[in-house]
């Protein structure tokens, strides 16, 4: 499975937010538990009103001392047109893409960067 599929099968299964989601999904490449994880994880909209499956995956690779911050950013970006949560929200039904395929997409990107 993977980091994609496990962030989205939390923010499903377990009603994690999208942050929580994605910091759960690399708990284990972080040294940490899923409840730590949970703990950890960035407010959703918390920093300049960004979708929390980015600021989680900024997080990310923070700790983990990848500096491909502005990668992740760009590829975000490129697929979604914002990093911004209301922007992405009021336009979800028009790209078709929902909050669950979002965080998919962020840990996705994250674990493809991380193999580069």
């Amino acid at each position: 499975m993977s980091y994609g599929e496990v962030a989205r099968s939390h923010m499903r299964r377990d009603g994690a937010n999208c942050s929580q989601s994605v910091t759960i999904a690399y708990a284990e490449k972080l040294g940490i538990t899923e409840e730590e994880a949970m703990m950890i994880a960035p407010e959703p909209r918390s920093i300049d009103g960004k979708c929390g499956a980015v600021l989680a995956s900024e997080m990310i690779l923070d700790k983990l001392g990848v500096d491909k911050k502005e990668e992740f950013d760009k590829a975000f970006l490129d697929s979604n047109k914002s990093l911004q949560c209301k922007p992405l929200l009021e336009t979800k039904k028009a790209r078709n893409k929902s909050c669950h395929d979002m965080v998919e997409e962020a840990a996705d990107i994250l674990e493809k960067l991380m193999d580069n």
